[in-house]
C-alpha cells in the first residue's frame, strides 16, 4: 500500500468517526436537550463534510 493509499483510507476512517460522533452526539441531544451536545454533533457533520472535500480535492491532485 503506497502511502497515497494510506492517507485516503486514514481520511476515509476519519470521516467514518466524525459522522458517527456526530450521530452519537445528535442522539443524546435528542434524550438529554442539551445545547453542548447540539454544538458537538454539528461540529462534527461540519468535520466531516470538510474531509470529504478534502479528499475528493486530494484525490484529483493525485491523479495527475
Amino acid at each position: 500500500m503506497s502511502l497515497k493509499e494510506f492517507h485516503l483510507v486514514f481520511v476515509g476512517a476519519a470521516i467514518l468517526c466524525s459522522i458517527f460522533y456526530g450521530y452519537w452526539a445528535a442522539q443524546q441531544y435528542a434524550h438529554n436537550a442539551g445545547p453542548g451536545y447540539l454544538t458537538t454533533a454539528l461540529g462534527a457533520f461540519c468535520v466531516a463534510g470538510a474531509l470529504v472535500i478534502y479528499e475528493i480535492i486530494f484525490s484529483r491532485k493525485m491523479k495527475g
